[in-house]
Formats: structure tokens, C-alpha cells, sequence
């Protein structure tokens, strides 16, 4: 696959997601900003002081739903107005909730992890792995996660897998017809691993930020295909387009001193297709 290089001179690329429409909609957990580049290549600012936007899903009356400091929110894009939608999970106030991902029932797999633990340099406390379904009900998969990333699902629904970086890969859960989930299992032992994409085929695409690699797996766990990228780190991988073939690879700046302006999302066409991403329905 070729890779071209579409946006540019930003910090840390995360959640890229595209709409109907051709717009890419992506956060920079350095800069702590949600921006949007519409198909023409112009690119505007959505919401400022976010902080640790590690997930975006669109909900089905327009407005975008973003995760990071404190849970998720609403945003409206035509407004400018920002509102809460997740906040407390069994009584106690969401830290950071990071990647997000839909289902067909309208609801929303998340995973929270201890960013002021991580941030002060103390042992994290555990976070939780979640789903929230409408209006407001939720329940919780696994309370003993370390830092909760990539969120995706197999195509016939029966697996759910969940990069969990602190404990060491990707995992993946049995799922059932009523959503409930069985015990994880290791899917990929990957220390480095950060967002994940799973294609219309059940591979496994993950982002590897320390070897700033994208991997792809094939349904049984065997690496079929490695990219590698000249930026610092990969964080992120997402498919768009009409036809679900183009491929997303969001990177990142050095997390060590001042920004460079190295992280950026690069597309290509990949040859076989993601899957389609489900309206939230809050």
C-alpha cells in the first residue's frame, strides 16, 4: 500500500473517524483540541482544552461524541455547544474514558484508565472496561483494566477485542447474542499496542506506537502484514471512505519535549474493505 501524508505539523494524533461526507474528524492529545478536515484539505478547530480525546463516535441526531478527561460529550458542530453525557460510572467520577466504539443497538464500548495515576508517576488504579446503552444504562465487562485502548469487533459479532496496554496486547472476548462476554483471552501479546480497526475479513489491524508500526492480524492471531512509518509513534488506525477501503494511520509528536509538529494521519487504499462504524443512539 501506498501511504500519503494529509495532515501535518501536529502533536499526537487520535480518533480519526470519518463521516457520509468525506469530513475526517481527529483529536491532538498534545495540543488538547478535536479538529476537522473537510474533503477540500481545510481543516478547522471543533472544541479547545479537551483534554485526552481518545475516542469519537457519531451519534445519530448529528452531534459527535467524544471521550477524554471526565467521560464523554456531546458535541454540536453547528452550535459550538458542548455537553455531558457520561460522567460517573457506579457512582464514582470517569477519570479518562479513551477509545470509544458503537455497536448495531446504538451503544458505546469504552474503557477508562487512571491519567492522573500515570501523569503523577503513582501506581494506576485499575479502570474499567464498559458498555453504555441508551439512555444511560451502564455495564461493566472488566474491572481490572490497566490503560484501556483499541475497542473493535469481529464481523459476525461473536468476538470483542480490546487493546489493553498495560497488560501487555490485545485481548479478545467471546461474545454472546445478548452481549455479555466471557473471560479474555490473550489475542495478540503486543506491550506496544494502542488503537485497533478490525476489517470486513475479521483481520486485526493495531497500532504499535513504540515501534511506530500498524499490524495486521489474521482472525486466528498470526501476523499477516507490518507497516512501518518515519514518525515517532503510531497511535491510531481507522477505515473511511465510500467504499470502507481507505485507510487511516493517525501518528504522533515525541511525548518528550517541546512539539515538533511530527504527528499527522496518513491514508491509503487498502485492498480489502473495514466495516461500517454504527450510529450512537443518545
Amino acid at each position: 500500500m501506498h501511504f500519503e501524508k494529509i495532515v501535518s505539523g501536529l502533536g499526537a494524533i487520535e480518533a480519526p473517524r470519518t463521516d457520509a461526507h468525506g469530513n475526517l474528524y481527529f483529536s491532538d492529545i498534545i495540543f488538547n483540541k478535536l479538529h476537522k478536515r473537510a474533503p477540500d484539505g481545510t481543516i478547522s478547530c471543533l472544541v479547545s482544552e479537551r483534554v485526552n480525546i481518545g475516542g469519537l463516535v457519531f451519534n445519530r441526531d448529528g452531534r459527535i461524541i467524544c471521550s477524554g478527561r471526565g467521560g464523554l460529550i456531546f458535541v454540536d458542530e453547528h452550535s459550538g455547544t458542548v455537553e455531558p453525557l457520561l460522567t460517573h460510572i457506579d457512582g464514582q467520577p470517569i477519570d479518562v474514558i479513551n477509545d470509544i466504539h458503537t455497536d448495531e443497538h446504538g451503544s458505546i464500548y469504552g474503557g477508562t484508565f487512571d491519567f492522573s495515576g500515570m501523569m503523577a508517576g503513582r501506581a494506576m488504579e485499575p479502570g474499567v472496561l464498559f458498555r453504555l446503552d441508551p439512555p444511560d444504562r451502564v455495564t461493566i465487562l472488566n474491572a481490572n483494566i490497566g490503560l484501556s485502548n483499541g475497542i473493535g469487533f469481529s464481523p459476525d459479532r461473536t468476538r470483542l477485542y480490546h487493546a489493553d496496554t498495560r497488560a501487555g496486547g490485545v485481548w479478545m472476548y467471546a461474545l454472546a447474542r445478548d452481549r455479555s462476554v466471557g473471560t479474555p483471552t490473550l489475542f495478540a501479546d503486543l506491550p506496544a499496542c494502542d488503537g485497533l480497526a478490525v476489517d470486513a475479513q475479521g483481520g486485526v489491524w493495531v497500532a504499535c506506537y513504540a515501534s511506530s508500526e500498524v499490524l495486521r492480524y489474521k482472525p486466528d492471531g498470526r501476523i499477516e502484514q507490518r507497516f512501518k512509518f518515519d514518525d515517532p509513534a503510531v497511535l491510531s488506525v481507522s477505515f473511511g471512505g465510500a467504499d470502507l477501503r481507505d485507510l487511516y494511520v493517525a501518528t504522533s509528536d515525541h511525548f518528550q519535549g517541546p512539539p515538533s509538529g511530527a504527528g499527522g494521519i496518513y491514508r491509503a487504499r487498502c485492498d480489502v474493505a473495514g466495516q461500517a462504524l454504527p450510529l450512537a443512539a443518545f
